[in-house]
């Protein structure tokens, strides 16, 4: 089974609508990972100020497809490419797979915000630092 880095906003974005909504905004970025020609995993960029940039995940069940070589060119882009110090992410504070996988990454949790979820739970803002990021090649 071979993978592959892919491009393509829309597409990505697409997928990740098909595991949580998230609206289209000017400027987005989408890296995707492909397995066999179908999209596992897709990451959408946004709301770049120079200083951070917000990342949207979504991957489908299981990580046996996902590589480092993806990884790292996913912190890359933002890091490298943009020069962002901080990737900001958000995440269900009872999702404790994502915020495991987040945690795994590099990302800290920044605050809480109580009662905005759509299940009425909380949601946390989670932070990641260049000098935090497992994966980035600088």
């Amino acid at each position: 089974m071979s993978s592959q880095i892919v491009f393509g906003t829309a597409r990505i974005l697409e997928f990740i609508n098909r595991h949580r909504p998230l609206e289209f905004i000017q400027g987005m970025r989408g890296i995707g990972l492909e397995r066999d020609g179908e999209l596992v995993c897709g990451i959408i960029y946004e709301g770049y100020n120079y200083r951070s940039i917000w990342a949207h995940i979504a991957a489908e069940e299981g990580g046996r497809w996902l590589n480092r070589k993806y990884l790292r060119f996913c912190c890359d882009y933002p890091f490298v490419h943009c020069g962002v110090q901080f990737i900001l992410g958000y995440v269900d504070a009872d999702n404790e797979q994502v915020l495991q996988f987040a945690q795994h990454l590099g990302f800290r949790e920044e605050c809480r915000i109580r009662q905005v979820a759509t299940d009425g739970g909380d949601i946390l803002i989670l932070k990641m630092s260049r000098a935090d990021c497992r994966y980035t090649g600088v």
